[in-house]
């Protein structure tokens, strides 16, 4: 079942990065940010979230969203 391989996905990662696809709407910014919460919440798990384009601020009320980074803000070495 492709819920058992995600479980088993996350809870095998030492990191996770999520992230968007080019400009970023409510749907993808809000899985996006569902998504973050749920690792970060159950797994304990490090988590980032990085945008390729910038945050339209339409979407600033969404939780977790200004925890997002631009990708030239973000260090893809870590």
């Amino acid at each position: 079942m492709v819920a058992e391989q995600i479980d088993i996905s996350i809870k095998s990662s030492k990191n996770i990065l999520l992230v968007s696809h080019i400009n970023p709407d409510g749907d993808t910014l809000g899985s996006m940010c569902g998504l973050y919460s749920l690792i970060k919440d159950n797994y304990k798990k490090k988590c980032d979230m990085v945008t390729v384009s910038e945050v339209p601020v339409t979407y600033n009320f969404l939780p977790y969203v200004l925890q997002s980074r631009h990708i030239n803000e973000y260090d893809l070495s870590r």
